[in-house]
């Protein structure tokens, strides 16, 4: 049998899905969360991080900490979905990591509500199990040419989710985890990151991506980036 809409695809797959896991309750919405996230389209995150009008395609972490509009790659439902669809695991497995940096509450300099930031860490962290540092708190980030060269970028909860990533998709080498600004709100003062996933391994020579895009999403406004990581998958 044809089928020449994706709706009827994504009708199919849900009978398809209901049938073999009836414990889960199957939506429309999670279906649909998960046909935006293919391969073709670099996981939802089309357009690569260093270009202007970029977005995140997906979000690792807790739950709580979900960016609003992201599919969640803790969802059992969406990380099932997304398995039937892409034919192989998108989401980690394992434990999911946790926020892991002191927070301390500081004013800023133009109003008198505190605002989140990190405290300073005295020393390099160790890489996560598997990876090699290419380079550590750097202000800028991994730019990659060509851009086929890109798998996809997402938010993560920190560095060890940003590996996670990189350790589920077996094309990617090379891992860029980065605090991404926005000149407003939204990600302003997140303890959130960015991170950017590669066919290849690059250095510092790449990380040329020094903020000023404007983007679409969490929300509009231009970047600055802080607390560069580049991953080396060993």
């Amino acid at each position: 049998m044809r089928f020449t809409t994706p709706l009827s695809a994504l009708c199919v797959l849900v009978s398809v899905v209901a049938a073999a896991t009836p414990s889960l309750k199957v939506t429309s919405e999670a279906l649909q969360t998960a046909s935006d996230i293919t391969k073709g389209n670099c996981y939802g995150a089309p357009i690569p991080p260093w270009l202007p009008g970029s977005y995140p395609g997906w979000y690792y972490g807790p739950q709580q900490f979900a960016p609003t509009g992201l599919a969640c790659l803790v969802d059992s439902l969406l990380c099932f979905v997304l398995r039937l669809l892409l034919g192989s695991s998108f989401c980690p497995s394992g434990p999911v990591p946790t926020q892991t940096v002191t927070l301390t509450l500081t004013p800023t300099a133009t109003s008198s509500s505190p605002v989140v930031t990190s405290t300073p860490t005295p020393q390099v962290p160790s890489p996560p199990s598997g990876y090699s540092w290419g380079y550590t708190n750097y202000t800028c980030a991994t730019e990659c040419w060509p851009p086929e060269r890109y798998i996809t970028f997402g938010i993560v909860i920190n560095i060890q989710a940003c590996a996670d990533m990189c350790t589920t998709l077996p094309a990617c080498k090379f891992a860029n985890c980065y605090h991404d600004v926005n000149a407003g709100s939204g990600k302003n003062n997140t303890t959130l990151f960015t991170c950017s996933l590669f066919t290849v391994v690059t250095s510092i020579i790449n990380a040329t991506n020094c903020g000023n895009q404007q983007q679409q999403s969490l929300p509009a406004g231009k970047t600055r980036i802080t607390d560069s990581y580049g991953l080396i998958k060993n």
